[in-house]
């Protein structure tokens, strides 16, 4: 009975250590990105602070969870304090790819309750990927058209220039700072992202029914309509002062909710989400370049130079 207890001790403790060790990494992620209550892109850059806020919410508990887990099971195997704290490392390692698979399976008594869970992670995921998506363009327009009334005041003898030049550095260091975190968030979600891919092969594995359903709603929606011709390439209408954003691709049909075939639609669905942010991001990148400029024009050729560093 003591050395259970002294086990449990010693496990406890190796958890705090393993959380005390996950939450500077969560801490320099925020650290220096501030909503000023006289920036008119304030509300967007909180909403992407929010979101940022709860991926690193996220990391902390999915590190603790997996030790808890390899923690319990190596004491279970080894039956002894080194078995256990060798099991807490390798649960903390399995809260990278695979971790949140298997933390789903240990909390959950049946298949279809697996599968439920599983569902409604990835459609909460999606969901948060359409807001910060929503945010960041917002930003990107509200930044865009703030440099702009710049250079028009400027233009019209407004304003002089060394105060246009120090009023375009603040939107540009701003603007930076957005893009930095909105980089750092893209991470954040391919990390989820490949959880959630990780969990919806394993799921189809054991599935052959929604294996063929799959590739059936697949092949539809690759199938060309009778009749219809293909949609034209629509491009979103820019803010003044803003660029054209781009279009999103078209996002694959969905299979019932709750189901294997409805996991693995919803993921793909996640993919496409994901490529569209990191290609907001990217093409922010290169209209920066010469966006805050006293004279230049907005760049929308993706690929240029990185002005951020």
């Amino acid at each position: 009975m003591l050395h259970q207890h002294r086990l449990r001790a010693r496990l406890r403790g190796a958890i705090l250590i393993l959380a005390a060790a996950s939450l500077p990494l969560g801490g320099c992620a925020t650290s220096g990105y501030q909503i000023a209550g006289d920036d008119p892109c304030g509300a967007y850059r909180a909403e992407l602070k929010s979101v940022e806020d709860s991926y690193v919410e996220g990391a902390v508990m999915g590190a603790v969870g997996g030790a808890l887990i390899g923690g319990l099971a190596g004491g279970l195997i080894g039956g002894n304090t080194k078995g256990a704290l060798i099991g807490a490392g390798a649960g903390a390692v399995a809260g990278g790819l695979g971790g949140y698979f298997l933390a789903k399976q240990n909390a959950t008594s049946d298949r279809a309750t697996l599968v439920s869970s599983v569902y409604g992670d990835i459609a909460a995921e999606n969901a948060k990927l359409d807001r910060v998506t929503a945010a960041f363009r917002q930003i990107r327009q509200c930044r865009l058209r703030s440099a702009e009334e710049v250079k028009q005041a400027f233009a019209a003898r407004k304003i002089e220039r060394p105060a246009a030049e120090a009023r375009l550095a603040t939107i540009r260091q701003l603007y930076s700072e957005d893009i930095r975190v909105a980089e750092a968030l893209g991470g954040k979600m391919n990390e989820r992202g490949q959880e959630f891919e990780f969990a919806s092969s394993e799921l189809l594995k054991q599935d052959p029914a929604a294996q063929r359903e799959v590739q059936q709603l697949r092949a539809a929606a690759a199938k060309p309509r009778a009749g219809r011709a293909p949609a034209a390439r629509a491009t979103a209408a820019p803010a003044k002062g803003g660029a054209p954003l781009p279009q999103q691709r078209p996002e694959p049909p969905q299979a019932p909710a709750n189901t294997t075939a409805g996991v693995a639609t919803l993921t793909e669905s996640n993919q496409v989400k994901r490529q569209a942010f990191s290609t907001d991001v990217q093409q922010a990148k290169a209209e920066a370049v010469t966006a805050f400029e006293l004279e230049g024009s907005i760049s929308r050729v993706p690929g240029g130079a990185d002005p951020l560093g």
